[in-house]
């Protein structure tokens, strides 16, 4: 069958048709088909593209990039109560220590912020804060990301607000973004303090072109909620047991 995909405002293209073409060029294990993409000259930036396959039709808002891989990166980290269990080798500084690595790991072309998150109340800022403000990773931005990341502590709230992350995280996004790809790092030991509308959220994320990773410690997280948001927005999910013992931080 013929995939098309088509970018809303191309003005050139292969065949003068107004779409850009996939073209089918084998199958993979497992009968995914592996396919190349034939796009028109068109000038540097992001946009918005349309997979139509066997009568269906997928958006996918900042599908197509023209230009060098300029990432985007907000980590949202959980700082309820719980992320300071267990005493002595908590979730939450095991933590700190995986995302220094991300911190040190991103190239300099790259923008990464800081969120941290705890609480479900009615008013979204609070429960929600940006710590560190997007910016390029220059050397002053990667210390100041890492010097915020370490001095992050824990509350005494017990949920959180997942549609509270997203709202300050595209904020961020569409204040301090460069046009790159977007990328959202959720990590949380938590459940969704409120019922969650998951298609809405989903909507949201994707029509501001955000990719939600999300990783879940330990059995108190919803671990299919998060899985699913990850997959219905072109992330990635990661489940890490948490032993009463804490994190192994050995791996």
């Amino acid at each position: 069958n013929a995939v098309l995909l088509q970018a809303p405002g191309v003005t050139q293209d292969s065949d003068g048709d107004g779409e850009i073409h996939i073209v089918e060029e084998g199958a993979r294990s497992g009968g995914t088909d592996e396919v190349s993409v034939q796009v028109p000259n068109l000038p540097l930036g992001t946009y918005s593209a349309e997979v139509r396959a066997a009568g269906r039709s997928i958006a996918i808002p900042g599908g197509i990039r023209v230009g060098a891989h300029q990432p985007e990166v907000i980590v949202a980290i959980d700082t309820t109560a719980s992320m300071g269990l267990p005493s002595g080798g908590s979730r939450l500084s095991a933590l700190k220590l995986a995302a220094q690595r991300l911190g040190h790991a991103l190239p300099s072309s790259a923008r990464l912020g800081l969120l941290r998150f705890a609480g479900s109340g009615s008013t979204p800022s609070s429960n929600a804060t940006l710590v560190t403000p997007q910016a390029t990773l220059g050397s002053a931005q990667r210390n100041q990301w890492l010097s915020d990341l370490a001095a992050l502590g824990t509350t005494t709230q017990s949920t959180i607000k997942l549609e509270d992350v997203l709202i300050s995280s595209i904020a961020s996004f569409t204040s301090q973004g460069a046009g790159g790809e977007r990328h959202l790092l959720i990590v949380t030991d938590s459940g969704n303090g409120t019922a969650l509308d998951v298609p809405a959220l989903v909507n949201q994320a994707r029509n501001a072109g955000i990719r939600l990773h999300l990783i879940a410690l330990g059995a108190g997280s919803d671990q299919p909620l998060l899985a699913r948001l990850a997959s219905q927005t072109g992330g990635s999910f990661r489940y890490i047991d948490v032993p009463a013992a804490g994190i192994d931080r050995t791996r």
